[in-house]
C-alpha cells in the first residue's frame, strides 16, 4: 500500500478557510475530520490499483465517480425488465407503456414513483439482486483487492 499511500492521505489546508457551498469532497472531508466525523473510514482499505486511485481521484475531485461500462446494454435491459414486472405485478393500475398511469390523480398514489427507494420500502431488494451481486464482482472487489 505504500505507492499509494498519498492518495488515500487527505491534504490539509495550512490556514482555515472560508467556506462556500456546496463543498468540494475533500474540502468535505476535511471539514468533518476536523470535527471530530470519520466520513472516510473504509479509504484505508483501498487496493493500490490503478482502477481504485481513479475512483478515489473522483470522489476527491467531484464527489462521486462515474464508471461507464460495469453494465452491459443488455444486463441493463434486463434489470429493467425485471423491475417493470414487478411494479406491475404489486401495482395493476401501473403499465409500463402508458406513463399517464404512473402518477397520481385524485386517488391514493397507484404507484409510489415518488419514494426515495420503493424497491426497498416495498421489500423488493430481491429485484436487483443480480445486479448487486456483479457490481460486487466488477467494483467493489477490484475496489478493495478482495472478494470478502
Amino acid at each position: 500500500r505504500s505507492g499509494c499511500q498519498s492518495l488515500l492521505a487527505l491534504p490539509r489546508p495550512s490556514r482555515p478557510q472560508p467556506l462556500k457551498w456546496p463543498l468540494p469532497a475533500a474540502a468535505a472531508a476535511r471539514l468533518m475530520e476536523n470535527r471530530g466525523w470519520q466520513p472516510d473510514r473504509l479509504r484505508g482499505s483501498l487496493a493500490c490499483s490503478p482502477f481504485a486511485q481513479d475512483i478515489a481521484r473522483q470522489l476527491d475531485d467531484r464527489g462521486y465517480a462515474v464508471l461507464p461500462g460495469v453494465f452491459t446494454a443488455e444486463e441493463v435491459s434486463a434489470e429493467y425488465d425485471r423491475m417493470w414486472r414487478f411494479v406491475e405485478t404489486v401495482s395493476p393500475g401501473v403499465r409500463r407503456s402508458d406513463p399517464t398511469s404512473w402518477r397520481r390523480r385524485r386517488c391514493a398514489d397507484p404507484w409510489p414513483c415518488s419514494q426515495r427507494d420503493m424497491m426497498q420500502l416495498y421489500q423488493a431488494g430481491w429485484v436487483f439482486s443480480e445486479a448487486r451481486e456483479r457490481m460486487a464482482e466488477r467494483v467493489f472487489e477490484p475496489l478493495y483487492g478482495t472478494k470478502e
